[in-house]
């Protein structure tokens, strides 16, 4: 039983590292690449890099 759980884990956390790092380059990609209207984008706390960064530490 407790190897099932173990594996259960393990598989789970390498699902979060992946998802992880898919979603801090999708943050890079959308402040690199901004919509037509829009102008250069300011690097805050709340850009979709920064926060993106920020939300992957504390999750």
């Amino acid at each position: 039983m407790h190897e099932i759980l173990l594996f259960g884990v393990v598989i789970g956390a390498i699902f979060s590292i992946f998802a992880s790092a898919i979603l801090i380059h999708l943050g890079t990609l959308i402040d690199r690449f901004p919509l037509e209207d829009e102008g250069e984008r300011e690097r805050t706390l709340w850009s979709p890099r920064e926060f993106t960064r920020f939300a992957v530490i504390v999750y």
